[in-house]
């Protein structure tokens, strides 16, 4: 397994996961990396930490009903995964929900999201793609979809 940098303000050095006596990767460095995917850069996770604390309207409610609801799955706000951040994860079902506003609309934006998508696809993540508007107006119909997705996974 290739080793992490980890930056500092006047440092820099080599997270290496730790093993169990079995050879297994420990449980909690997986949790850390994602669940076992790419792990993301510490760009990527400076950015999700910024991003978690400035969630746009459609995704502050859609988090709030995926916390409450028993969704039978566990999800993640603003996980990093390679060099993306995903607008909410779901580990166990290697699902990633994205929050799509306006801006998706325009084809450079909406390019990109087929690139992306197709990356997290090779690495066995389901993109579903909900618009803002339906969370804002039909958060109850966005729910039964992403129940109907999970129990598909």
């Amino acid at each position: 397994m290739k080793p992490r940098l980890a930056t500092g303000a006047a440092f820099s050095f080599a997270l290496l996961p730790v093993r169990e006596a079995n050879g297994e990767v420990d449980r909690r460095q997986r949790r850390r990396d994602g669940g076992g995917e790419a792990m993301a850069d510490a760009k990527s996770y400076e950015r999700a930490r910024a991003m978690r604390s400035a969630l746009t309207p459609p995704e502050a409610r859609l988090w709030t009903a995926l916390k409450s609801q028993q969704m039978g799955a566990r999800f993640r706000r603003q996980h990093p995964i390679g060099p993306y951040v995903l607008d909410f994860y779901c580990a166990s079902a290697k699902l990633a929900v994205e929050v799509d506003g306006m801006g998706h609309s325009d084809p450079e934006q909406a390019a990109h999201d087929a690139r992306r998508t197709r990356w997290l696809a090779g690495r066995g993540i389901r993109v579903v793609r909900i618009e803002a508007v339906r969370v804002k107006d039909d958060l109850a119909a966005v729910i039964d979809f992403l129940h109907a997705v999970l129990a598909d996974r």
